[in-house]
């Protein structure tokens, strides 16, 4: 468990933030949609207020001791590279965010990542860090983001984790990152892995602490955070698709985040923060 701090500076008290987590890209395969990444990747870079998180499964990370590697599904230019495939999936995925480094709040380690570090005592996570100048945020991580603006802070609580579990059900899905909830207090609940794109939230009526009394609700957002790995793709034999998964939709889910909007220049009223897009 990681926590980690990061300050966003705001000019006004309208400004309007966007948090963007990018996961299980899986990039190295033939499955994954790089055409969609890149569309991201230059839509991030040209727009202002947008800040990124790194979900886990960046890259494939499955080389040729691994049941489930297949050469064919390989892209063509990492053919030559199977000696140090994970590495040379990171130092490719590395040159195409390099644009956006400066956004990145953090990566996190995914299963892929993971295995190959536990096996091979080498951290991808680390080395993808290390080339965007970032924090690698292990398996799980509270992040708390601070708006600050001349001095007045609002704070928003992120609980970030690559995910676990394999349930095929949407409702099985839903039901473990809400469920995160019980043991995890936070504004926003970002969940991997599953490589499903859903985003819900819900309400809780508060009390302020000081003061005259005020009712208001605080939003929660939960977020399964989406893939761009593409399970069915014409010339690829995927592990997804001997098992059998569903297919998914790919891309991302968007949480806008208005940290001042509301009018009192004291209290305890949070921020505003709804999914979009």
């Amino acid at each position: 468990m990681n926590i980690v701090d990061y300050t966003i500076n705001c000019k006004s008290r309208s400004d309007v933030f966007k948090l963007i987590p990018i996961g299980d890209i899986h990039y190295g395969t033939k499955n994954c949609d790089v055409k969609k990444l890149d569309g991201l990747i230059s839509w991030i870079a040209t727009q202002p207020n947008v800040y990124w998180i790194g979900m886990g499964d960046m890259v494939e990370a499955i080389n040729y001791s691994d049941k489930r590697f297949d050469p064919q599904n390989i892209l063509p230019e990492l053919q030559n590279s199977l000696d140090n495939l994970p590495s040379a999936q990171a130092f490719k995925l590395a040159k195409k965010f390099n644009c956006i480094k400066h956004k990145c709040i953090g990566l996190l380690e995914g299963n892929h990542e993971e295995t190959v570090r536990l096996r091979y005592h080498l951290s991808i996570t680390d080395l993808l860090a290390d080339k965007l100048e970032t924090k690698n945020l292990g398996y799980n991580c509270f992040i708390r983001l601070y708006f600050n603006r001349t001095g007045n802070i609002k704070t928003v609580m992120i609980y970030a984790t690559h995910g676990f579990g394999g349930g095929r059900k949407p409702g099985g899905q839903v039901n473990n990152i809400t469920d995160i909830a019980r043991d995890f207090e936070s504004d926003i609940y970002l969940f991997g892995h599953v490589h499903n794109k859903i985003g819900i939230d819900r309400e809780r009526l508060e009390v302020n602490h000081k003061g005259k009394a005020i009712l208001y609700a605080r939003k929660k957002v939960f977020a399964i955070t989406g893939s761009f790995y593409n399970a069915y793709v014409v010339g690829c034999k995927s592990y997804a698709e001997k098992m059998g998964y569903s297919p998914n939709p790919t891309g991302i889910v968007k949480i806008t985040i208005e940290p001042h909007r509301s009018r009192r220049s004291r209290g305890e009223e949070p921020a505003h923060i709804h999914l979009s897009e």
